[in-house]
């Protein structure tokens, strides 16, 4: 089964960067340099794109770490203060564990990405696995650390979540128009500039799975291709961004966000009535009917897919499921119509005729 070697290549690369971490032995002195010089060359490699470093493949080991270690520093100081609530905590509780936090979960990915930039390191002593800042980086955030900063990452937090709820809704945003989007809902004291926002951006698009970022901008995970949707958009430059209230933006930058709309919840129903599926099953069926709508897919694509789920015992049925998909499709924001419903944008459509006689 290919799902089944997909799942065992899965375990496979889990077991391998958990045995990757138990070989990198904690440090008797918990510097940069230590926490470096238990990584490989690969590891380090890494590291030096992550901080956009260049014309270290001829570098010996050494020379490569000791170039690291003011770049770690350096980047630190312009990283930390993009720093997302989740992001801050751990520091913090890292912090009042003396320096050692040994109850980070071992299957977070996300902790590789903060290692990766060398603002934490992980090391094994007697069996057992900590998690630490690298006295350098410490003393960075430290003299970071107050009320003030922990509002900042609570404001960094929000703008993430703000985008991320655009993103669902439009798909795809260049860096200027997302600024200016989330900027909109932002009272003026909190508004970053075009540069730290950029900041908790590249930050997101690396901690949250949510959102993908590009070169030009960024894009929702389920997007298939950024510069097709990127093109639709433009040729409706007549049509203006739906204007979304914060409320559903925010909501929808929750992680698995799902809008479930009354034709959403209809034909989940009708899926668990017809089908017997389970809730989860019916859900994650509508959820891909969505998928293709999004990405340009046509109702021919929809009923093609329609076909896989297997035979409808009644003609009336038919009938119901045809109905319930169109009502969909009439109902949901589509990223290529900017956030707007086809029904809106019919029915906006017959108020300007009318207007016009």
């Amino acid at each position: 089964m290919e799902n089944k070697a997909e799942f065992d290549g899965i375990l496979a690369g889990e077991a391998e960067r958990k045995a990757r971490f138990y070989r990198r032995a904690l440090p008797e002195h918990r510097t940069l340099k230590a926490a470096l010089g238990c990584l490989s060359r690969e590891e380090l490699d890494d590291m030096a794109y992550n901080l956009c470093l260049e014309g270290t493949d001829d570098l010996t080991l050494p020379e490569l770490i000791d170039l690291l270690l003011p770049s770690a520093v350096q980047f630190a100081e312009r990283w930390l203060p993009s720093v997302f609530e989740e992001q801050y905590q751990a520091f913090r509780h890292i912090f009042e564990k003396e320096g050692l936090a040994d109850d980070f979960r071992e299957d977070d990915k996300r902790i590789d990405y903060l290692c990766g930039l060398g603002v934490m390191a992980v090391g094994a002593d007697a069996g057992k696995l900590y998690w630490y800042m690298p006295e350098e980086i410490a003393e960075v955030f430290k003299r970071l650390d107050s009320a003030a900063y922990e509002d900042a990452a609570r404001l960094n937090t929000e703008i993430m979540r703000l985008a991320t709820g655009l993103l669902f809704y439009y798909g795809f945003l260049d860096y200027d128009k997302l600024f200016t989007l989330v900027n909109g809902y932002l009272e003026e004291g909190q508004r970053l500039d075009f540069a730290a926002f950029m900041g908790v951006m590249l930050n997101g698009s690396c901690w949250c799975k949510e959102v993908v970022g590009t070169e030009r901008g960024m894009c929702y995970h389920t997007l298939l291709s950024a510069p097709w949707l990127e093109r639709e958009q433009k040729e409706k430059e007549n049509l203006p961004f739906a204007e979304i209230p914060y409320g559903k933006v925010y909501d929808a930058g929750e992680e698995g966000y799902i809008e479930a709309t009354i034709a959403y919840k209809q034909l989940a129903q009708f899926f668990m009535a017809k089908f017997s599926m389970e809730v989860l099953q019916a859900a994650e069926t509508v959820g891909k009917i969505l998928m293709l709508f999004q990405n340009g897919g046509s109702m021919k694509d929809v009923a093609a897919f329609l076909e896989t789920l297997g035979k409808l015992s009644e003609e009336t049925d038919e009938e119901e499921l045809t109905t319930r998909v169109i009502e969909l499709h009439a109902t949901t924001r589509l990223w290529r119509l900017k956030g707007h419903t086809p029904r809106e944008l019919k029915g906006n459509a017959r108020e300007m005729a009318r207007k016009m006689h």
